[in-house]
């Protein structure tokens, strides 16, 4: 994976935003402190209007997805018919298996005493 200047994804981001583009961060291979914090989000301090995470909230072991969005993005799909929603979905949202293999995993992840990955000051970035 090539790493991208962390400034130049923030000045990226405030022009997006400045134009009214929605910001989506992929956190699929970086998301759940494969970074050294929680998401990608927290390095470039802002929030994007939709994230997309996926296997690594089960620890990689049980497929599952979940794409997350504001709820301005959310509402702009809100409707009676099918013309307005977002006809988009994850085979594995919602998999019962999958989403209590991701409550344990990230109880685990959050844990620094079995998450050697987690930085103490969270502003640099250490090997997986």
């Amino acid at each position: 994976m090539q790493m991208i200047d962390p400034l130049y994804q923030r000045v990226l981001i405030n022009e997006c935003r400045a134009q009214k583009i929605p910001v989506i961060l992929d956190e699929v291979f970086t998301g759940f402190w494969l970074l050294g914090v929680e998401s990608a989000a927290e390095l470039l301090r802002s929030v994007p209007d939709i994230a997309c995470f996926a296997k690594l909230m089960t620890g990689g072991i049980i497929p599952l997805a979940a794409t997350l969005t504001t709820e301005g993005v959310f509402n702009s799909f809100l409707g009676d018919s099918k013309l307005k929603a977002l006809l988009h979905g994850h085979s594995y949202s919602g998999h019962a298996i999958g989403c209590t293999a991701a409550a344990k995993s990230i109880k685990w992840f959050k844990d620094p005493q079995t998450n050697f990955n987690i930085t103490s000051d969270q502003s640099s970035l250490r090997e997986v």
